[in-house]
């Protein structure tokens, strides 16, 4: 029989926590805001199935968005089976929907809260609300959509410069 080449196609499979870039491994992580200020940790089982404990210490305080790197978690290097890529973690924090009376006023005891502005006379005060982000939208599509007929109904909105219809005689 004639020698020849053995030809193997690899195709990687999804997973729910890790996904790979090159020699590293990325991941994301949800965290608490109290966590996120004071230092956490957590566990997670890695690829091989053995379990990592990724420790955030105490005023290394995370913000939303931040990645993070644990050295020597990734996928091993191509050509160096002892060496391995990087875990990435970007963390998206979980905000509290509402907080106590006490909760609000053990945070200003600990955290120095802006200063109230001094209110004059003529001074008008208003609330700032919640906004939907759907009824944004559709307010900014309405003003695009009359722009655009405003444009048209003067001349601007079609070539040329000139309107359909009945020139007056």
């Amino acid at each position: 029989m004639e020698t020849g080449d053995i030809v193997f196609v690899v195709q990687e499979e999804r997973h729910d926590l890790f996904q790979r870039s090159g020699d590293d491994l990325v991941m994301e992580k949800e965290v608490m805001l109290i966590d996120a200020l004071v230092g956490f940790s957590f566990k997670i089982n890695h690829l091989d199935e053995r379990p990592v404990v990724v420790e955030v210490k105490p005023n290394d305080i995370v913000k939303p968005g931040d990645i993070k790197e644990c050295p020597g978690l990734g996928m091993p290097v191509y050509t160096k089976p002892y060496e391995f890529g990087s875990l990435f973690i970007k963390f998206n924090i979980v905000f509290p929907n509402t907080l106590t009376k006490e909760q609000l006023g053990g945070l200003k005891n600990i955290f120095n809260p802006s200063p109230v502005p001094i209110v004059e006379e003529n001074t008008e005060t208003v609330t700032a609300k919640p906004y939907d982000l759907e009824r944004l939208k559709r307010r900014i599509e309405d003003h695009q959509h009359r722009q655009r007929e405003e444009e048209f109904n003067n001349g601007e909105g079609d070539e040329g410069g000139f309107r359909a219809g009945c020139t007056p005689q």
